[in-house]
């Protein structure tokens, strides 16, 4: 596997996912944002292990996006790293925003990670449609907390708004939640 950067073998994803998955027993997690497949790989070698368990990746992949470092080989970066896993076989990559997965998804998540767009708006959305579709007691956990003030506050305005539904878990350079309530 090659990769251009360390930013999730330092994560606090990482060092703290284990509390909240357990890797013998069926996860549903689904990944907003990809990159190069760092986290995609993790999941699928450490989280896939039970027959079950699968990982939904969604990314446009779109070289224009000026809030990315993508770049023209960052795609095929993707699927060669993602080929080199032992849980291959139970992923399905969705090529596209996720302003197109969502509304069409119909599948609950116990795990969801968000490091797709840093734009306010984007990250708004995908935490509210990922607390839609997390599953009771699952996690949603979103990166770049403190990359850019502005998300930051987003995301505890969010928090705010469905902190019955939520529970707080961490909040550092990561954030984390777990859902408690149906909504």
């Amino acid at each position: 596997m090659h990769f251009s950067n360390s930013w999730f073998n330092n994560s606090e994803l990482k060092n703290m996912i284990h509390l909240y998955l357990d890797k013998n027993k069926p996860n549903k997690i689904l990944e907003i944002g990809c990159f190069e497949g760092q986290s995609s790989c993790f999941f699928s070698n450490e989280y896939l292990k039970h027959p079950e368990s699968k990982l939904i990746c969604v990314d446009p992949f779109d070289v224009s996006d000026i809030t990315t470092d993508l770049r023209s080989n960052t795609k095929q970066l993707f699927y060669n790293n993602i080929g080199e896993t032992s849980g291959i076989h139970k992923i399905k990559v969705y090529e596209e925003y996720s302003t197109y997965f969502f509304p069409r998804n119909k599948e609950k998540f116990n795990f969801i990670y968000i490091d797709g767009s840093h734009l306010e708006q984007d990250v708004a959305y995908d935490f509210i449609s990922s607390i839609y579709t997390c599953e009771v007691g699952g996690i949603i956990w979103l990166d770049d907390y403190v990359y850019n003030p502005k998300v930051s506050l987003i995301i505890d305005k969010v928090f705010e708004i469905y902190s019955n539904h939520l529970e707080k878990l961490h909040c550092g350079w990561q954030a984390g939640f777990r859902k408690t309530l149906i909504i």
